[in-house]
């Protein structure tokens, strides 16, 4: 009987001490998001097409396209078409000019085009 009432007095204990108001219990949430007046996202105003390669291109040079808005690359998907397609071969965002005579690329990324009108050379004998 002794044990039992040991153990009755235990388990009454703890239960007390696990009961209160619970206003010490139970941390105030903190708002941590910081506001910052220095940052101010923009939207993309104005889309350019700008590449890496021989300007103005001859048959077989080769331009690394890259989207840029309002001055900085983009990252992220984009695309990317030749008019004519005979004009260039496209893998991603490299093009090689395989076809002499006027050119326009379109570069899309998200809901903003671009354009750039190219004249491309023929290859010097």
């Amino acid at each position: 009987m002794k044990r039992l009432s040991a153990l009755t007095l235990l388990t009454l204990g703890l239960s007390l001490a696990c009961t209160g108001s619970g206003e010490d219990s139970v941390p105030e949430p903190q708002d941590t998001q910081v506001e910052d007046d220095r940052y101010q996202p923009t939207g993309c105003e104005e889309l350019e097409i700008d590449f890496s390669g021989e300007d103005p291109p001859v048959v077989g040079d080769v331009w690394t396209l890259l989207p840029k808005c309002d001055g900085n690359i983009l990252i992220g998907a984009m695309v990317i078409q030749v008019d004519p397609p005979s004009a260039g071969l496209l893998d991603e965002s490299i093009l090689t000019w395989a076809e002499a005579g006027p050119a326009e690329i379109m570069l899309q990324a998200g809901s903003k085009k671009a354009y750039l009108q190219v004249e491309v050379g023929e290859v010097a004998r």
